[in-house]
């Protein structure tokens, strides 16, 4: 399980963010840049990062961010029969994709 949480994290990764209109959704990024499983982040933590972004993510991409909140929480439960990993990883890109485009000055 924490293999797929570091699979899903790592599938996730930000380039920066700035902007009014994306402002919280770039202030939920860095918090969630800065989850570091090797680090004893748990599961828990990155679900409550993610979960944060999923809350802010402007609405062209706020089923995606759900999705993978939604698998998040499901790996912090144990329920990973339930994730379409294919489906996450294709959403995550998506967020991934909205955050290099309109979002700047954060650097991993």
């Amino acid at each position: 399980m924490r293999i797929l949480i570091v699979c899903l994290a790592v599938t996730f990764v930000f380039t920066g963010c700035s902007g009014d209109d994306n402002e919280a959704f770039c202030d939920a990024a860095r918090a969630f840049s800065n989850f570091d499983p090797a680090g004893g982040d748990g599961l828990e933590e990155a679900q409550d990062a993610f979960q944060e972004l999923a809350d802010t993510a402007p609405d062209e991409i706020a089923d995606d961010a759900q999705e993978v909140a939604d698998a998040f929480a499901a790996a912090a439960g144990g329920d990973t029969a339930q994730i379409n990993q294919e489906s996450v990883t294709a959403a995550s890109d998506k967020v991934q994709s909205y955050a290099e485009e309109n979002c700047d000055d954060l650097k991993l």
